[in-house]
């Protein structure tokens, strides 16, 4: 791995050779070089800052694209981020209630795409916080959901925090699977 960082640009190089057998248990495919490059830019200005995001890694058919942008104005931040590639072994599996997304590295190469948002804002010692993503899986099918968050500090490294998620899995077979999700508690930081 080599980074390197100028002027508050910053470009990352890696190179990992990948030591499994392949599917017929052949060790010929064993040097099959796994590269990355990442990129990122944080641009400074009067009223805050702006931080610009990319990056690849991939080897042979297997590859990861993404890019991610956010920024922070005063007690404003919002963020996006997306990627797309094509991945061994994605799928959607589980039945009923019990369903998720796993990616195993065994198996057929799936295309993957992703995309998400986020906004916080922070007022006095209160903030809130609101967030999207979506998976769009290659003949599996769709999960998304939405999340939001709230915070009051109460001092001394005491805060209060509550939660409200939605999340959905929408296979391109069968049922749609809706799942709701709170929380709330205290955290503590020394």
């Amino acid at each position: 791995r080599y980074d390197i960082t100028v002027s508050g640009f910053s470009v990352g190089l890696s190179a990992e050779l990948d030591d499994d057998l392949d599917a017929a248990g052949d060790a010929e495919e064993l040097d099959d070089p796994m590269l990355g490059i990442g990129a990122k830019y944080t641009i400074e200005l009067a009223g805050g800052s702006v931080a610009l995001g990319a990056a690849y890694q991939g080897a042979e058919d297997t590859y990861l694209a993404g890019a991610s942008a956010g920024a922070s104005f005063g007690d404003l931040s919002v963020g996006a981020s997306f990627f797309d590639g094509e991945i061994s072994g994605v799928a959607i599996t589980g039945a009923g209630d019990d369903r998720e997304l796993t990616i195993t590295g065994n198996g057929p190469e799936v295309g993957i795409t992703y995309y998400g948002l986020s906004v916080g804002y922070s007022f006095g010692a209160a903030s809130i916080g609101v967030n999207y993503g979506l998976h769009d899986v290659e003949d599996e099918g769709e999960i998304s959901g939405y999340g939001i968050t709230a915070g009051y500090d109460l001092g001394g490294g005491l805060s209060l925090q509550a939660g409200y998620g939605y999340g959905e899995i929408d296979p391109d077979a069968g049922d749609t699977l809706e799942v709701d999700s709170y929380s709330f508690g205290v955290a503590m930081s020394f």
